[in-house]
């Protein structure tokens, strides 16, 4: 009941500011963002599953200082230990689990529109891949796990593909980048199992090929996932701080220029 209320706050704080800043859209100028390099061992790129033979893509970071986030075992593919899940992570590990925290950027622009990223199983091994809404553009091979198992695995990133944090007007914000150029690495994406992808859904609704059977029935009748109250909230929050802020943020100052 505490998480429904706290969502039911900030979905109305939301539409306050979204109505406020529709009216001032004539005024605002286009938010232009620069990135970041990070320390990549301070980042875990992670399929987890979820539902019924589905994984979605989680980027783990650690705090410099907190307790230790994951764990890794194995080589092909590396398996992921999230013990962060065993404890009150908020001042050691930071959870990005969908698109209100990390954006795709590809030559050094924001691609939100072009591409979705989805994780699918194909050759073996699950692949982290960007495919383009236009059919007759290629699709890009962000990463892959190198082998299938059961729990949660690495996703290494192909050469020429790393994490970054936005930069907004000289700040570096807690927003995600999975950056690259694809056109310096030979990572076209080519199926070669029934994988059945889905230009118009998330990364966190992957459509996969059935190999992968966990010790469940071979069946293809989809399962129903019940909502997560406590990621919805977080998600609002996300959305808030990496989306709105900086929206808000460039409207505020160009309200002020206009007015001097």
């Amino acid at each position: 009941m505490k998480s429904y209320n706290r969502l039911k706050s900030l979905l109305l704080t939301l539409s306050a500011i979204a109505s406020t800043a529709v009216m001032a859209v004539p005024q605002a100028k286009a938010v232009s963002f620069q990135e970041q390099r990070v320390n990549q061992n301070q980042f875990a790129v992670v399929a987890v599953p979820f539902g019924y033979k589905e994984h979605r893509l989680e980027i783990i970071e650690q705090i410099p200082g907190g307790k230790k986030c994951w764990n890794e075992s194995g080589v092909a593919p590396v398996q992921v230990d999230l013990s962060l899940l065993n404890f009150d992570h908020t001042d050691s590990c930071r959870r990005i689990y969908n698109t209100n925290g990390y954006t795709l950027r590809l030559n050094g622009q924001d691609d939100r529109v072009a591409h979705v990223m989805k994780i699918v199983e194909n050759n073996g091994e699950l692949q982290l891949v960007a495919f383009h809404k236009d059919p007759s553009r290629p699709n890009t091979v962000i990463g892959k796990t190198n082998g299938i198992s059961n729990g949660a695995m690495k996703i290494i990133l192909n050469p020429g593909w790393q994490i970054t944090k936005r930069v907004h007007q000289g700040q570096v914000i807690e927003h995600l980048y999975l950056s690259g150029n694809p056109g310096i690495t030979n990572s076209s994406y080519s199926a070669t199992s029934s994988t059945s992808v889905n230009s118009n859904s998330s990364t966190n609704s992957t459509s996969t090929s059935s190999t992968v059977t966990q010790g469940r029935a071979n069946t293809t009748t989809p399962t129903t996932n019940n909502v997560d109250t406590q990621v919805l909230v977080d998600s609002v929050e996300q959305l808030y701080n990496n989306v709105v802020n900086p929206l808000l943020h460039n409207l505020s100052q160009g309200n002020t220029g206009n007015n001097q």
